[in-house]
Order: C-alpha cells, then structure tokens, then sequence
C-alpha cells in the first residue's frame, strides 16, 4: 500500500473517530458493528467499492498470547462475541479498516485486564488479513449479531457518521482512486 494512502486512510480514522467521540455520551467501547458499518457505507456513498464485515478478529497481546473477538479457532482468550470491519477496495487491493481497536484496547485493559502488543496501532489499516500481530476472519454467520446492536442505535447518528465518512474520502482520496 503507498505510504499516502495509508496516511489518507489513517486521518480518515482519526476524523471519524473524534466525530464518533464527540456523539457519544460516554467512550465508545464495544462499537465496532457501529464503525465498521458507517465507514463502508460512508465510502459507498463517496463512490468507492466498499463493505462491511463481520467475523473473528484476534490480537496478540504484550506476551503474544491471543486475545480472540469471535470464535476461537485458536487458543487464546475470548473476550467478544465477534468483530465488525470495513474492508475497501482501492488500487487493486483489499484494505481492512478497523478503527474500533483504539476502543477495544481500552475495554482489554479495564474489564479483562489485558493489554494489546504495543505494536499494535490504534487504527487497523492493513491489506494483510493475517499477520503476526492481528488476523481477521470472515464469518458472516456472526452478521445477525452485529447488526442486531446496529438496531440499538439513533438513525440520526448513523447518518451523521455515514456522512462525515463520505466528505473526509471525497476531501483525502483522490477520485483516480476509485475502483468501479
């Protein structure tokens, strides 16, 4: 992946991110269906090949141990029932995009006492599903879970986060980039 789009990827997370921030009452732990959903609607609505995903997502944490959102098809600790991301097409690639991961560190550390690999950004950008310190697995049968919480939320905040996410991809990526 070329090191602006990356970057562009990455100020589109942290813009989304402190919209998300200002709109919810409390941190927004546990809003990955709710992320995951705005970003690749938000991309749609901007032109681009996006989507939505749910599955199992696991993390290594400080001792490289695994710390499992979903199913645990290895052995580690399960601390979630599945993960929601956004995956967008760009340049010929598949690009992850998970920005609930600075949520997720934060509810690790309070509710399970655990702590992510240092490595580990806040923001999830990646083309690669599976590396060392984090893997996503589709499972679209974990899809009626997220989109059960999806429900819970005011149809005005989704619209305002869908919409934040339309203008920072017209505003930081470049029309040439789109894929049909």
């Amino acid at each position: 992946m070329r090191t602006d789009l990356l970057n562009n990827l990455n100020t589109i997370c942290l813009e989304f991110t402190n919209k998300l921030e200002s709109l919810a009452p409390n941190y927004p732990i546990g809003t990955g269906y709710l992320i995951g959903h705005c970003l690749a609607e938000g991309f749609k609505k901007a032109g681009f090949n996006s989507r939505e995903v749910t599955g199992s997502a696991i993390f290594k944490d400080k001792n490289d141990k695994n710390i499992i959102y979903g199913k645990s098809i290895v052995k580690g600790t399960n601390i979630g029932y599945y993960q929601t991301w956004c995956v967008l097409e760009i340049e010929g690639e598949s690009i992850i995009i998970d920005p609930s991961i600075k949520y997720n560190k934060v509810a690790m550390k309070n509710y399970f006492n655990l702590k992510t690999n240092s490595r580990i950004p806040d923001f999830i950008i990646t083309n690669d599903k599976n590396s060392w310190l984090h893997t996503y697995v589709e499972d679209s049968e974990l899809t009626p879970i997220s989109k059960g919480f999806l429900k819970t939320v005011h149809p005005d905040v989704k619209k305002i986060l869908i919409n934040t996410v339309e203008e920072l991809a017209v505003l930081f990526l470049d029309e040439t980039n789109q894929s049909a």
